[in-house]
């Protein structure tokens, strides 16, 4: 700073003040350094070299951040005036002048008698008599080492699993030491870790049983005779770490963990020497001393990074359960897990795999919320086009930030209150699911992706009567590009939509459009298969992927450039159509058909995700497949980009410990086992071909995720605290819920950004469409009491300039006829005075308001079929009022075909009459016409004669 004012010209004295936050780490750090500073300018008078002080690793550090955090926390973040700062300085000048002296006083010694031993005022990790060393490992150390003593073993000895109180303090303590620590020592190839990859290379754990059936051998030939005994130092096995297990920075660490195992001949201050004997009596007791514990750490942690913690839920499951689930909500997440838990430490059983499923459905059960929140287009009226144009922004309905959806408006009265399990998105279309196994959908029916029979547009959820009416549960829903996937509790499939492309499963005989729930054949289940049942189902832009018990993977739909992974010809096949039209080629499926790679026999599926032309599926072993066009990365094989007619493995996947998948339009998303979500695919103009850590979250970040979302072109994420996160490029007729920057819509984030009007809302599950997000919060675990986001958060700021001389729409002026007062719509930010608007308006409304033009156009729904807008209907409002005693008491606003035959207008008739009062005013415009043209001639003519007549004065004029 000092430089820099120098250089731009200033030539008085420069003052540069560093502040503080009293009472915090900073304070300390600043402390550390200036003493470091002393003992180096010490060093340098007496012309040695400057001491070498180990620099603090980052874990080490963490263990320091919570020091003074109350006093920050408890701070009344009042404002600061000119005389506080006055103050400030005053203060800060003296506390540094006393610093100086401390440090001074403290560092009064000569370089004979320096040393780090503790004791010293110059100890690295010691504050205010508080060691922090390595997040306290020498303190867990004593502690074990303690608690073997007092078992009567030896460090190093055997942990024995007695229920003894001192072998359970002596393992919990090991337990905690390799927990505490499992960030670094997860590098090392100690075991296979269960529901983890298998370790590349040989493990210890492999070394140790190999070498022990070694030794075991050549006892029993030295016992017959027939080869030497082994001598002391041929009983043991020896292992070298190299520098990607345990780099230097954590050998420490690394050694001090191993010696407590059981390992020998490793230093601690030697990182040069990196070779660890295992001793014969630590061969002999390998898995109850070092993979044991290995294990019980692996799963502790991973336990503890999926707990999310909360309160039980009080209204428990259907089935009397009552506890909350720890994963996260998306089903990808939770069958991750589910083939984590059934791994084990050895071979799988199908019915294992099956009970592990089960359990983690009943899991997923458990995570839902009672509040619905939808932004972005949510125009189901207009078509896109109308919806990008920037004229008619807010009239198009494009909400910039989450709208909580509330009955009447937004919500039927019967969902008020009602436990949400579940939501999915398609292009324009969403469906939620509720704990009791309902189904409810709004958005634009095109073809009947609503399954309500009617294929118009409505924006509050109508409930699918026609599987209530049946006794059909639902458990799972997916929305694709215009059909829809439902999920029974029984493992039926049911679908609705379109079918241009064989995407419902229901055969060519269906038809191209099947506006209510049909029930999708599954090959192979007929009674008595239990295996062929589905568990999971996903929907793409028009092909579907579905997984059954047995680990079975099943598409269908279009075979555009292999994306249902077949290999059955014709899955090169051409694009054509619209965006949601493509057009039919050779090698579609009708009927769901079984992927040959991805069967229960030869690799079983745990989730699957379609996207728009490609398909990813995660097997229980954990390895990534994917299928389908490979441009773009999207596939994530690197430099390989060519289309991939059958599932291929992404080898860049297989160390990631993938445990759900998320396939989007042009990209995917994948998270790790650990919350750290990796991207591959497209990203605006450019791309990247390999899984690569999203920046700015996951567990490095200190928001490890739950559970993915992804759209056109953008994505989404929560967090294991109920924080949602959105980044990428949502399309133009879109918004990502980030409000609005200088009066437009945020349509676009580089990084993953928190959405900030959501915060003290705990979010559960998030599904993403076309251009619209609908997410579910749990009010009970919520930290605030108002789940609605305020009006200004949702309808942004305008300028008062835009207040200013604002004029009434319907007068065109200023002030009022009466003098009443000027509203603003909060929708199309038109201005009415009171008195102006129709029907007049008694007093200014508290909240939010919207014109009438707005509710009819937005509100006005069939009082019969619930829709808005219907492709193939005619919506009639009644022009009477019921004041006037002849008043519409049935039918308020309705369909003309959604009426009884009786009560329909005769719109044949008003047509015809309305033609003939056309037809009789065109043909009066013609007469009228044609005699004020008659009397036009007639008086020219009358001119003409008059000025031809003879007169007085011919032989003059001659």
């Amino acid at each position: 700073a000092q430089d820099r004012a120098h250089r731009i010209g200033q030539t008085r004295p420069v003052t540069v003040y560093r502040l503080l936050m009293e009472g915090t780490l900073e304070e300390k750090v600043v402390e550390r350094a200036e003493r470091k500073l002393y003992l180096d300018r010490m060093l340098v008078e007496q012309g040695r070299l400057a001491v070498q002080m180990k620099g603090a690793a980052r874990e080490e550090l963490l263990g320091m951040i919570k020091f003074g955090a109350d006093v920050v926390l408890k701070s009344d973040g009042a404002a600061i005036t000119d005389a506080d700062v006055d103050a400030l300085i005053e203060k800060g000048t003296k506390r540094t002048t006393e610093l100086a002296a401390k440090i001074k006083a403290d560092c009064q010694h000569t370089l004979a008698d320096y040393s780090m031993e503790a004791g010293d005022p110059s100890k690295l990790y010691e504050l205010d008599g508080v060691e922090y060393d390595a997040r306290g490992v020498n303190e867990l150390i004593r502690k074990l080492r303690a608690a073997t003593e007092k078992e009567g073993g030896q460090p190093g000895s055997r942990l024995k699993r007695q229920a003894s109180e001192e072998g359970a303090d002596a393992a919990a303590l090991l337990l905690d030491l390799l927990t505490g620590n499992w960030a670094t020592l997860r590098t090392l190839r100690m075991c296979d870790e269960p529901g983890a990859p298998p370790r590349e290379g040989r493990t210890v754990h492999a070394i140790a049983k190999c070498r022990r059936d070694e030794i075991a051998s050549v006892d029993q030939l030295a016992k017959a005779g027939a080869a030497a005994p082994l001598m002391p130092t041929q009983r043991c096995a020896y292992y070298t770490i190299d520098k990607r297990e345990a780099p230097d920075r954590a050998w420490a660490l690394v050694v001090r963990v191993l010696e407590q195992l059981g390992f020998e001949g490793l230093d601690s201050e030697d990182s040069s020497s990196r070779t660890a004997t295992i001793p014969e009596a630590l061969l002999e007791e390998f898995e109850a001393r070092v993979v044991q514990p290995w294990q019980a750490a692996w799963r502790t942690f991973r336990a503890s990074q999926r707990q999310r913690g909360g309160q039980a839920d009080a209204d428990g499951d259907a089935d009397g359960s009552s506890a909350r689930a720890e994963a996260g909500p998306g089903k990808a997440t939770t069958a991750g897990d589910a083939a984590a838990g059934a791994g084990g430490s050895g071979a799988q059983t199908a019915e294992g795999v099956v009970a592990a499923w089960q359990q983690a459905a009943e899991a997923e059960k458990r995570a839902s919320g009672d509040a619905i929140f939808a932004w972005g287009c949510l125009d189901w009226l207009s078509t896109q086009g109308r919806a990008a144009d920037k004229k008619s922004d807010r009239s198009a309905w494009v909400v910039a930030a989450p709208d909580l959806l509330q009955a009447p408006d937004g919500l039927p009265p019967a969902l008020k209150g009602v436990q949400i399990r579940a939501v999915g998105c398609g292009s324009r279309h969403a469906m939620l699911l509720t704990r009791a196994g309902e189904v409810y959908a709004w958005g634009r029916g095109v073809s009947g992706c609503l399954g309500v029979v009617a294929s118009g547009c409505t924006s509050v959820p109508q409930p699918l009567r026609s599987l209530k009416l049946g006794g059909v549960a639902i458990s799972a829903v997916s929305c694709g590009g215009e059909h829809s996937f439902l999920l029974s509790t029984t493992g039926a499939l049911y679908s609705c939509g379109s079918n241009k492309r064989g995407q419902l499963g229901l055969g060519a005989s269906a038809g191209e459009d099947v506006p209510l729930p049909g029930r999708v054949a599954i090959p192979g289940g007929g009674a008595g298969a239990a295996g062929r049942r589905a568990v999971a189902v996903s929907c793409g832009n028009a092909h579907t992927a579905v997984v059954l018990a047995d680990g079975s993977l099943l598409t269908c739909g279009a075979a555009d450039q292999g994306a249902l992974g077949q290999d059955a010809g014709g899955g090169g096949g051409r694009r054509g159509g619209s965006e949601f039209e493509p057009v039919a080629v050779q090698g579609d499926s009708y009927s769901l058909g079984a992927v040959a790679m991805l069967s229960g026999a030869k690799s079983p599926v745990a989730s699957a995700s379609a996207g728009g032309l490609h398909t990813l599926a995660l097997t229980r072993a954990g390895t990534l497949y994917g299928c389908g066009a490979g441009s773009w990365g999207r596939l994530g094989m690197g430099d390989d980009n060519k289309d991939k007619t059958a599932p291929t493995l992404v080898k860049a996947a297989s160390h990631l410990g993938v445990c759900a998948v998320a396939a989007g339009w042009e990209h995917s998303l994948v998270l790790g086992s650990d919350g750290t979500p990796f991207f591959f695919g497209r990203t605006a103009s450019s791309y990247t071909s390999l899984p690569t850590p999203v920046p700015g979250i996951g567990p490095s970040s200190g928001t490890p995720v739950s559970s993915l979302a992804v759209g056109r072109g953008y994505c989404a994420a929560i967090d294991r605290e109920g924080g949602l996160w959105v980044w990428g490029a949502m399309p133009q007729h879109g918004a990502l819920g980030l409000g609005e920057h200088n009066g437009s819509k945020i349509k676009s984030a580089r990084q993953p950004t928190r959405v900030d009007a959501l915060d003290g809302r705990f979010i559960v599950q998030a599904a993403a469409g076309a251009a619209h997000i609908v997410a579910i919060a749990d009010s009970r675990l919520s930290s605030t009491t108002e789940m609605a986001v305020p009006a200004e958060a949702r309808f942004g700021t305008t300028s008062q300039q835009d207040y200013d001389h604002a004029m009434c729409d319907s007068c065109e002026r200023e002030d009022g006829p009466e003098g009443g007062a000027l509203l603003f719509c909060d929708w199309c930010n038109r201005a009415y005075h009171l008195e102006c608007h129709e029907p007049k308006i008694a007093a200014v409304p508290d909240g939010d308001w919207q014109c009438f033009n707005c509710k009819l156009e937005r509100f006005s729904a069939c009082q019969v079929c619930g829709m808005q807008d219907e492709i193939n209907a005619t919506l009639a409002l009644c022009d009477t009022s019921s004041e006037d005693g002849g008043g519409c008491p049935h039918y308020g606003c309705c369909h003309i075909e959604c009426l009884p035959a009786a009560r329909r207008p005769p719109l044949q008739a008003v047509l015809d009459a309305e033609a003939a009062a056309a037809k009789e005013a065109r043909e009066r415009e013609e007469r009228e016409k044609k005699e004020s043209e008659d009397q036009s001639m007639a008086a020219v003519g009358g001119d003409e004669a008059a000025a031809e007549a003879p007169g007085v004065g011919d032989g003059d004029r001659d």
